[in-house]
């Protein structure tokens, strides 16, 4: 149970900043060691936290509740309705277009390279949740355990929709309509 955080803990030793995406109790453990960044899905996070999570408030929520034990940034993943990452400082909201399922295997993880190669480059989160909402929903449109293709990837990235709100302005979410405020 404990190999996540021992992982996580030994790549620290190295400076290595960790991405953890695992479930139940090694997410559990491995969330002990402050990995660098998480990715639960909604149910995962639910199981974390041991709330329901029915709202787009309550997993804004949630996820910023995982950043204060000392995560430096948590992304929800939601399907179709895309991801909620968040920082001390700010979340991001990245949706896709509507597109069709052929399979849903390897979005996760494709959306989670999106995530770590933008990072590991030095780019703002805004630009790492984009990138990795249009390589998990290229992902998608692959049959079986197919990858995604860069030609998905590059069509779908100027659809997706992002917004990058401050954790000052909480209270305010995304008002009817979801067209969410601007950042600060």
């Amino acid at each position: 149970v404990n190999i996540y955080y021992n992982i996580v803990t030994e790549a620290k030793g190295y400076r290595v900043r960790t991405i953890l995406d695992s479930e139940g109790q090694w997410l559990a453990e491995g969330i002990k060691a402050k990995p660098y960044l998480i990715k639960p899905n909604v149910h995962e996070a639910e199981e974390l936290l041991k709330r329901e999570l029915p709202t787009e408030e309550a997993i804004i929520k949630a996820a910023l509740d995982l950043v204060e034990t000392g995560i430096e940034v948590v992304v929800i993943s939601r399907g179709r309705d895309g991801i909620i990452a968040a920082t001390k400082k700010k979340f991001v909201k990245a949706v896709p277009p509507t597109v069709k399922v052929r399979s849903t295997v390897g979005a996760g993880d494709s959306t989670i390279a999106g995530l770590a190669l933008k990072l590991a480059y030095g780019e703002p989160l805004i630009e790492a949740c984009r990138l990795a909402v249009a390589m998990g929903t290229a992902a998608v449109l692959t049959p079986g355990t197919e990858l995604c293709r860069r030609a998905d990837v590059e069509n779908l990235l100027p659809q997706i929709n992002v917004w990058e709100i401050s954790t000052r302005r909480t209270k305010t979410f995304f008002p009817a309509g979801n067209k969410s405020p601007s950042s600060d």
